[in-house]
């Protein structure tokens, strides 16, 4: 693995990236080194504030692999991603709750309202 860090370091050198980018690079690829699969990583880094860069330091490593003709695949884009929540599923489930806690209709029917239009918001 020293090997294939020490190259990628190069690498990320002749493509001119910062000093701290690299060493931030490296540190990321390093502690996934010390995982038995890709899978176990991803969960111990997921609540991590720098997540977005693990994956980024991630996806540029296993790019340089594939460069390097060392993998045939980037691994990340073989895992699944989580799959979107269904947002009339639980706006119902948020309807029910709102029932047992003896909301008003009108209420319900106003709370139900903002967060569709706070999901379009979002969306547009």
């Amino acid at each position: 693995m020293e090997v294939k860090l020490t190259a990628f370091k190069s690498y990320l050198q002749s493509h001119h990236y910062s000093p701290i980018t690299i060493r931030n690079y490296l540190s990321d690829v390093h502690q996934y080194s010390t995982f038995d699969s890709l899978e176990n990583y991803l969960n111990s880094i997921q609540k991590d504030p720098n997540y977005n860069r693990h994956l980024s330091s991630l996806n540029k490593y296993f790019q340089f692999c594939l460069d390097q003709h060392l993998i045939n695949q980037n691994p990340l884009k073989s895992l699944k991603r989580k799959p979107k929540i269904n947002i009339d599923t639980l706006l119902s489930q948020y309807e029910v709750y709102l029932v047992k806690k003896h909301k008003t209709p009108t209420t319900i029917k106003n709370y139900l309202n903002d967060i569709k239009q706070f999901i379009n918001f979002c969306e547009s």
